[in-house]
């Protein structure tokens, strides 16, 4: 579906749907495809639907998400941020630091590069586990499990500037980080707001951005985009409360 055809059917499923409701704008109809795409995703990806599939255990949550998963490779370390008063961020002298795509969302697959005088360990590719802080302080003391030569440790991911960034920890000089990620969907916006009539000078925007932009999800998906948002729409059309949100909020697939 285009936007043109976004907006004409949601229309019809949102009259239908809501007889003697208020009529909505161009940028409330974006403003709720965009939160209906973003539930979709979440809910492909981590099996909380109907189906109880996630995006690893299901060919269609894979063919849904497809168009937003990308490969990702860096090198450059980034710089620990120090200051007087703390002079050091990381948790072991030996750990990294490297930047993360701006639009990441999802982590699929991760693995590291390594670099060292042993031969055994030198341009080997090994797998990265994301660990959290409470098994990072128990397991680095274990010998069985903390990082070695068959595997690489990922901590928490939190903001660099603008930027994510990872502290890795590895056996060895980490080389190269690589990652697959599914990336946070562009907004579905259904026209150019400031070149509407009934929206110019406004100054409005859908996750910042206020130009006419298309779903680059899977076509497959697309229908259930558009009932998510109707449904939303008529939600709050209507007497909204606490237990209608949550039941609302039960059927995202």
């Amino acid at each position: 579906m285009n936007t043109n055809e976004f907006d004409l059917e949601f229309d019809i499923r949102y009259d239908n749907a809501s007889k003697g409701a208020p009529g909505i704008d161009k940028h409330e109809k974006s403003v709720y495809l965009t939160t209906a795409q973003e539930e979709l995703v979440k809910a492909a990806y981590s099996g909380f639907n109907e189906s109880g599939k996630g995006f690893e255990g299901s060919e269609r949550k894979r063919r849904q998400l497809s168009e937003l998963v990308r490969d990702y490779k860096v090198s450059s370390e980034l710089p620990q941020n120090t200051t007087s008063k703390n002079p050091k961020e990381n948790l072991i002298e030996t750990s990294q630091f490297f930047g993360l795509p701006t639009d990441l969302m999802y982590i699929v697959l991760e693995s590291v590069k390594l670099k060292s005088t042993d031969p055994c360990l030198n341009n080997k590719i090994v797998p990265v586990k994301p660990v959290t802080h409470d098994e990072f302080q128990v397991e680095i003391k274990n010998p069985f499990k903390k990082p070695n030569g068959r595997k690489a440790w990922r901590l928490d991911l939190y903001r660099y500037g603008a930027n994510q960034k990872a502290e890795l920890f590895s056996v060895a000089k980490i080389d190269q980080y690589q990652i697959r990620y599914v990336k946070k969907p562009r907004p579905i916006i259904l026209v150019d707001f400031e070149e509407d009539p009934d929206l110019e000078g406004l100054g409005l925007t859908v996750d910042g951005s206020n130009r006419k932009t298309e779903c680059e999800l899977n076509t497959e998906i697309h229908r259930e985009i558009l009932n998510r948002a109707v449904e939303l729409a008529v939600v709050d059309s209507r007497e909204s409360n606490l237990s209608n949100r949550i039941n609302t909020n039960k059927r995202i697939v």
